[in-house]
């Protein structure tokens, strides 16, 4: 069977933001039913380099892959397989990670945040805050952004593109704390491994939405919570460095927060679970079987088209 391969040129214009939360929306209605099968997250150490894995099943459409990456600043590669026979029919430069993360979080914004909510808080400026912010802007008519990062030049910075990038209001605070004082809806996306938001400082009703490392929210921020949804519960723990001093684990650990009741997000997305009044916490678990869903609409809208080349290595 031929495998098509796909360089960077061949893909990267057919997906945009909605056709990408398109596709999350139907994965995750497919996650409720049973038809994912999700896979942890793998990372390998070698030489002082990283090769990071991360894959899943997508039983519906006769799919499954796995995507590679060396860091973020190197290209990542997926391949896409169809099953049940298991034949490798796309290999391709896949440049929708942070897109899919950007997909994901608007539908999870969409879905769990009060539907009038015009107020928030960006906990911090890197690489992927521009992109999450304009995916929460896709769903949610703002009026007011608050951007909080630890140094203040690239916060000021941050903001001034942001304000720019969105048409509305945007602050650049120093202090977190007043960053989401009056937030209806939080993201994070930090490496800090200190908490960069604490629940004593959210308000009722707060949708927190936590994208970066596991370490970002504290334990009360959990404790307070009505609702704790994942993205997948399976990426979410069972991953090599899975620590005793995630805040979570500790939540956990303390009978505070019951691992029997942290819903996925496939719950949410299909109606099967409603959001619930109070604090929700939404943890994005960084990728798996949705990289494989983008890939594989990738693959079919490039076949489509009779992009890329085909090649018979049998």
């Amino acid at each position: 069977m031929p495998i098509r391969v796909l360089a960077s040129s061949d893909v990267e214009d057919l997906i945009g933001l909605p056709e990408a939360m398109e596709c999350m929306r139907a994965t995750f209605e497919d996650q409720a039913r049973g038809g994912i099968a999700a896979w942890p997250p793998s990372l390998m150490r070698s030489d002082g380099a990283l090769l990071i894995l991360r894959s899943g099943g997508l039983a519906d459409n006769h799919r499954m892959g796995v995507r590679v990456t060396t860091g973020p600043h190197n290209p990542s590669y997926a391949m896409v397989y169809d099953t049940p026979t298991g034949h490798l029919v796309s290999f391709m430069v896949y440049p929708f990670s942070d897109l899919r993360l950007e997909a994901t979080v608007a539908l999870g914004v969409d879905r769990l945040a009060a539907p009038g909510a015009r107020r928030l808080a960006m906990i911090g400026t890197g690489r992927l805050a521009m992109g999450l912010l304009k995916a929460v802007a896709a769903v949610r008519k703002l009026d007011h952004v608050a951007v909080y990062s630890r140094r203040e030049e690239p916060r000021a910075k941050f903001a001034d593109r942001a304000r720019e990038a969105i048409g509305v209001p945007v602050a650049a605070v120093s202090d977190p704390e007043r960053a989401v004082a009056d937030a209806e809806i939080i993201v994070t996306i930090t490496s800090s491994t200190t908490p960069a938001l604490r629940g004593k400082w959210l308000a009722p009703g707060t949708l927190v939405t936590a994208c970066g490392l596991r370490d970002e929210l504290d334990e009360d921020v959990f404790l307070r919570a009505s609702q704790i949804v994942t993205t997948s519960k399976v990426q979410e723990m069972n991953i090599h460095d899975k620590s005793d001093d995630w805040p979570l684990v500790r939540a956990m650990r303390s009978g505070g927060v019951d691992w029997n009741n942290v819903i996925e997000l496939g719950d949410v997305v299909s109606g099967r679970v409603a959001p619930a009044d109070g604090i929700r916490v939404l943890r994005e678990a960084q990728g798996g079987f949705g990289d494989i869903a983008l890939a594989a609409l990738a693959y079919e809208r490039a076949a489509e088209l009779g992009r890329g080349t085909q090649l018979d290595l049998h």
